[in-house]
């Protein structure tokens, strides 16, 4: 292994007891903790116009693309969402 290629692995690690499911645990935790902050915007939703329009709006791109990113990551942890996995009623 190069000098350059083990600097740029010094930030990673081996997890040993944050195993696969704890991982994708998390990240579902998270997404719910943003959807929650997203909802809350929606509910004290400025009107355009209002002098705090412009701060809220960004505040929300900003979450919407936290979760669009949670969402992706989510997925590559083997995750499925809503109706990607459908219930069997039998």
């Amino acid at each position: 292994m190069s000098e350059e290629n083990k600097t740029q692995e010094d930030w990673n690690t081996d997890y040993l007891f944050f195993n696969h499911e704890a991982k994708r645990d998390y990240i579902l935790n998270r997404m719910f903790e943003v959807e929650r902050l997203h909802f809350e915007l929606m509910v004290d939703k400025y009107e355009e116009g209002h002098s705090e329009f412009e701060s809220w709006k960004n505040a929300a791109i900003e979450l919407k693309q936290e979760l669009e990113r949670l969402r992706f990551l989510y997925k590559q942890y083997g995750g499925t969402l809503g109706s990607e996995q459908p219930y069997d009623f039998r």
